[in-house]
């Protein structure tokens, strides 16, 4: 079985067959082999907890990656990215799912689809992970945690509710005693899908189509201060900011969706001004997922169409500059458009880029021949 992405289902579907006209699991076969590249080296690919398995989001710190699956988290070891192996398999509750996952100063946080809430994990050893604490709904939290975003002392929280619009803040200075700080309702009518906290600021992606800005600089104290909202299109799934905070990249989840940059120097007057879509990477019928943004290069993590990096110095003309497709896209299969590249993680440098694919696994490539 594979996940299926569109997470404003019911919860039993997100352990469904993908796509938009199948309820058939062999509609959509596990790729035997990978497909096409461009200026991009595959260093590794393995599937850390086998074949079984849904891979769903990834991040890093230092030399350990850490895999959200349908069946707990994956704590790899890239220390050596050329042969990455499985540190440990943290695992709380038989067949639980964590999609979101983040880690910062020794810390993990890995979010439930399935009810467990937040999982706060203390990795300082990464073979043997050690559960600090879990906010859910008995201490101010989510039981069912869609997205999560982790800036300095403080958590973000984004619902799986299909109805929820409030995003939660809580203080995990101390990782065994977090505790709630306040709600920040977004302005969309529909839910609250992806958050990115930047640079004092809190960049809202909610499914109505509407993207929210918030000054969060001062969150400890006082309510945040709405800086903007603006249109970003119907199935608004996720955001980064460039680094300067000038432009932000915001990623619409549908078929032949497009990938939006605006103009935000302003965030209460944004200005459109570039859309990535299918015509630009040269597909269709298939949607894209996260887009991350590196210095000048912008990746995006996008389904059956793999990993699209562009460079983004002049952010209103994008240039599309290398691709890596982890899920070989056939067209007797047109309906699992939610299949392949989930997430991407590039801040460990352009020779070690990390990235999940929900059957494939963890892939390591290396993009430096895409920028000689």
């Amino acid at each position: 079985m594979k996940l299926k992405i569109t997470f404003y289902l019911t919860l039993t579907l997100l352990i469904s067959c993908s796509g938009g006209g199948s309820n058939d699991p062999n509609q959509c076969p596990t790729p035997s082999s990978q497909s096409s590249t461009s200026n991009i080296n595959l260093i590794a690919n393995i599937k850390p907890l086998g074949d079984q398995r849904i891979y769903t989001d990834i991040w890093a710190q230092n030399n350990t990656a850490f895999i959200g699956t349908n069946d707990g988290v994956a704590i790899v070891d890239i220390t050596n990215p050329a042969l990455p192996t499985l540190s440990a398999h943290y695992l709380p509750n038989s067949g639980a799912v964590f999609g979101d996952v983040k880690a910062l100063n020794n810390i993990g946080y890995f979010a439930s689809l399935t009810g467990e809430g937040i999982h706060i994990v203390d990795v300082t050893d990464p073979t043997q992970p050690a559960s600090t604490a879990v906010i859910d709904s008995t201490n101010g939290g989510f039981d069912y945690v869609h997205n999560v975003y982790i800036d300095g002392s403080h958590l973000y929280l984004v619902s799986d509710d299909p109805v929820t619009t409030t995003i939660k803040v809580f203080n995990v200075a101390d990782p065994y005693n977090p505790y709630f700080v306040r709600n920040i309702a977004a302005t969309d009518s529909l839910f609250v899908h992806d958050i990115t906290v930047q640079s004092g600021r809190l960049y809202v992606s909610s499914f109505g189509g509407i993207t929210d800005i918030f000054d969060v600089s001062t969150i400890a104290v006082q309510p945040p201060a709405l800086l903007g909202s603006f249109n970003t299109g119907t199935n608004t799934h996720s955001n980064w900011p460039t680094v300067d905070g000038n432009h932000l990249v915001s990623a619409q989840e549908t078929e032949n969706g497009e990938v939006r940059i605006y103009e935000i120097a302003n965030p209460a007057a944004a200005n459109y001004v570039a859309t990535i879509n299918a015509n630009t990477i040269g597909e269709n019928l298939t949607s894209p997922h996260n887009p991350v943004v590196d210095g000048n290069l912008l990746y995006i993590s996008w389904y059956k169409a793999g990993l699209q990096v562009f460079d983004i110095s002049s952010p209103s003309s994008p240039e599309l500059i290398a691709s890596y497709d982890t899920y070989p896209q056939s067209p007797q299969y047109p309906f699992c458009t939610f299949d392949g590249n989930w997430g991407v993680y590039p801040f460990l440098g352009t020779g070690k880029v990390l990235l999940s694919d929900i059957e494939n696994g963890l892939f390591i490539v290396d993009l430096t021949p895409a920028l000689i």
